[in-house]
């Protein structure tokens, strides 16, 4: 077997276990495999150049920043990742425990601050800034996910509020991966699109929002990262209201106030790249109103607000039948015989939302006021 042979078939063995592992920890199923299933090495940090000259062997690997360089920092957390899908997803009935969740996050944590040591030499590479922000997030869904399972516990139980906290933070850094122009990332103010306005459709610096653009267009595993923020940080924001209750208009907490208006923004692009689902909007301005209606305090009508949430409900709906409309007709002038083929609903693009909304109901807080 040529050098080239052996070291492709490292590469399409470890996107293999990646892609597994990913499937696993987005659809919630056990691992297909673990670490005795295969006993291959990781790629080598070998250039591609190195590869292709037709050399009789395989140069030794170097420090050096080479293509494999975050394919290999990625690999190196595989065991602990694989842990932590193994914890949330195996099929043991009686699930882990909470202090077994600590010791995760704590070799988790290990792991990730090896990832960006390893990574460190590559953040003045423009060619590399997508796959390590991609790498990060990566990391980071992963950490989201392992306390994920202790949040709705967390709003109540003291004893959770670590979990709490750590998956709000992380949470956050998920969406100023999605959202770079969010305020919360130290960008200027006016870069942020307000929720009310349609956003900015001027193509993005290629280099700086790559990763944004994937998981606005696309479905999956980075793209439910991106929902779970949707509602995650909007009922995060809604509790702390309610747990507030002074006797005059509540004070927001500024950066998931901010990330509770830019969902809504981002919602509206995702329809603006093809996005045929008004889910994700039409929830997001419902959180967005449901915000407001919180803001008024306990003492607020109840019957008012929920007309009002109602009419903003409605004003959402009737503003996604135009943009609905022309991407319609888009559609038939760029191809009118595959109408049904390209406009049929995405399940990719759907069931993100599905999923999302069946752990997160958006307006939980008002549970008499709505018909």
């Amino acid at each position: 077997m040529t050098p080239l042979a052996a070291e492709m078939r490292r590469r399409l063995w470890n996107t293999i276990i990646e892609i597994s592992l990913q499937a696993s920890i987005s659809k919630g199923g056990p691992p297909l495999l673990s670490m005795t299933d295969f006993d291959a090495e990781m790629p080598g940090n070998i250039p591609d150049e190195a590869l292709i000259a037709g050399l009789s062997h395989v140069p030794n690997d170097n420090s050096d920043p080479t293509i494999m360089s975050v394919p290999r920092a990625l690999r190196g957390t595989y065991p602990v990742r694989l842990k932590v899908t193994k914890f949330l997803n195996d099929l043991n009935t009686t699930g882990g425990t909470y202090e077994e969740t600590l010791q995760l996050d704590t070799q988790f944590r290990e792991a990730f601050k090896e990832l960006r040591r390893s990574l460190h030499p590559l953040r003045d590479q423009p060619s590399a800034k997508l796959a390590t922000q991609a790498a990060e997030l990566i990391m980071n869904r992963y950490l989201a996910s392992l306390h994920m399972p202790y949040f709705a516990a967390a709003l109540h139980a003291p004893a959770y509020a670590f979990s709490r906290q750590v998956l709000v933070e992380i949470l956050l850094k998920i969406w100023c991966a999605t959202w770079p122009s969010s305020s919360i990332a130290g960008t200027a103010a006016a870069s942020a699109p307000s929720a009310y306005s349609t956003p900015p459709t001027s193509p993005p610096v290629p280099s700086e929002e790559l990763l944004a653009r994937m998981i606005t267009c696309g479905s999956g595993f980075f793209r439910t990262a991106a929902a779970q923020v949707s509602f995650t940080i909007p009922m995060e924001l809604h509790e702390q209201l309610q747990d507030d209750g002074g006797l005059g208009p509540t004070r927001l907490r500024r950066d998931l106030a901010a990330v509770t208006e830019e969902v809504k923004a981002w919602s509206w692009r995702c329809m603006e790249a093809g996005e045929t689902s008004v889910k994700g909007f039409l929830m997001s301005a419902l959180l967005v109103a449901q915000t407001e209606a919180l803001q008024r305090g306990p003492s607020a009508d109840k019957a008012e607000l929920a007309r009002f949430l109602i009419g903003e409900g409605e004003k959402a709906a009737e503003r996604c039948v135009p943009l609905l409309e022309a991407t319609v007709e888009a559609t038939k002038q760029h191809e009118e015989t595959a109408l049904v083929d390209e406009f049929g609903p995405s399940p990719g693009l759907t069931e993100d939302w599905d999923f999302t909304v069946s752990f997160f109901p958006p307006l939980s807080h008002f549970p008499d006021t709505i018909p």
